[in-house]
């Protein structure tokens, strides 16, 4: 916590994270503050031996609304856009919203690639939005320092749609997800699962082992909706039951496949994502969801179902009546658009490396390949960051933000 990182005074990694977290207000929630969903889940670990422990939250005077994944409206969680971006206007930065990056703009000088720019277009902005600081129509910008924080999906076919240099076809490539599978528990009694704070107690016991977390999000009742399996009287049951079913999730860190990738396909005009898991990954997330079903039914549940249509074992599909048909997850194969898998956290399309041929960046976010040119955002994990990456990604851009101010005149400026 006291090194001083390309000669930069008090930069590095330790300090970064602290002025985040003091920043977003992230601590870990009061007795309180932990719903009946989340309670199942402790509950279901400590009856199976199994650890859990409670996730530290970036909330401030929490309301209990039940909205945390569709988005606060009331301002008690403190993403970026209440707290780091109000801090850049207040300090004059200039906000262009409903603007649409088509390409970064590049010039040759002295034999360089240099980024010098990027151009798009603003929509009209929708009824509501604050007033934008530009007219709606075609955008220009001009800049001496072009830093790209498009995600990990965006980032990569921003790159390739400018043409970027990309000589060892490394751009996009390696997508890991943390592929994450429902586990829903029907309760013989009403409980508290979307209303509260939804994310409270996780469990990394598996962790070191398996490589795979149990983590309490119940979403909404519309979120419910596109989860639960079944069609027709199935399903409508299903959620004449929400106040009575319970949910966690298992998230996979799932492992790095060039295969797995983020392409720009400049015939159609449109983004293609390639992703597949492989058998490695099955075979760690059969065996987390055969301990999840076994947590679940340690709750209380009567009644265990994945979001799935696969028959396994003797079962038409894994609906689960007693704890041990959890045994028969071991016949899941994961089928595309057969079983639901979600995910919110892409990473690694953009790596970042010293060796070109090994990633897109280097250590400071720079352009191997072309000058004043930075990506900050999760697209650079060489991998996958290995937790929720919210905290790392916020971390690395405060990192980047103090030292790009140091060294300037890196970049002629």
């Amino acid at each position: 916590a006291a090194a001083d990182d390309y000669g930069v005074r008090g930069l590095n990694l330790p300090s970064a994270t602290r002025d985040v977290r003091r920043r977003v207000n992230v601590h870990a929630p009061a007795d309180k503050e932990i719903n009946d969903n989340n309670l199942l889940l402790a509950k279901g670990c400590q009856a199976l031996g199994i650890s859990s422990k409670r996730l530290e939250l970036n909330m401030r005077d929490c309301l209990g609304c039940g909205y945390c994944a569709e988005g606060c409206a009331y301002d008690r969680k403190q993403g970026t856009m209440i707290t780091f971006i109000a801090d850049a206007l207040a300090r004059g930065v200039q906000l262009i919203h409903h603007a649409a990056i088509e390409r970064i703009v590049f010039k040759r000088r002295g034999g360089d690639m240099v980024a010098i720019g990027a151009r798009g277009t603003v929509r009209p902005p929708h009824p509501g939005s604050q007033p934008n600081t530009v007219p709606a129509g075609a955008l220009e910008i001009q800049a001496g320092i072009i830093i790209l924080c498009g995600g990990a999906i965006e980032s990569p076919q921003l790159l390739l749609r400018s043409g970027h240099p990309d000589p060892y076809d490394g751009l996009g490539r390696g997508l890991v997800l943390h592929p994450s599978l429902p586990i829903i528990g029907l309760m013989d009694d009403a409980i508290v699962n979307y209303r509260g704070i939804s994310g409270t107690i996780f469990s990394d016991h598996f962790y070191e082992s398996h490589g795979f977390y149990f983590e309490c999000l119940f979403g909404h009742p519309l979120y419910g909706s596109l989860v639960f399996p079944g069609i027709g009287s199935e399903h409508f049951d299903l959620m004449l039951n929400f106040p009575r079913t319970a949910a966690f999730g298992v998230m996979l860190i799932d492992s790095v496949d060039p295969a797995n990738r983020v392409q720009w396909d400049s015939t159609h005009r449109k983004s293609v994502i390639r992703y597949r898991l492989g058998e490695s990954d099955k075979a760690r997330l059969r065996f987390a969801a055969t301990r999840a079903v076994e947590v679940m039914f340690a709750a209380g549940a009567r009644e265990v179902l994945l979001p799935s249509e696969e028959p396994v074992g003797p079962l038409a599909a894994p609906r689960f009546r007693t704890p041990a048909e959890a045994s028969y997850c071991s016949g899941l194969r994961f089928l595309p658009h057969v079983t639901t898998i979600t995910s919110a956290h892409c990473q690694a399309t953009v790596k970042m490396g010293e060796d070109p041929r090994l990633g897109s960046v280097n250590s400071r976010g720079e352009s191997h390949f072309a000058r004043n040119l930075l990506v900050c955002d999760s697209s650079v994990f060489p991998t996958s960051c290995g937790a929720n990456p919210m905290i790392s990604i916020m971390a690395m851009a405060r990192y980047q933000a103090r030292r790009l101010a140091a060294e300037l005149p890196r970049h002629d400026l």
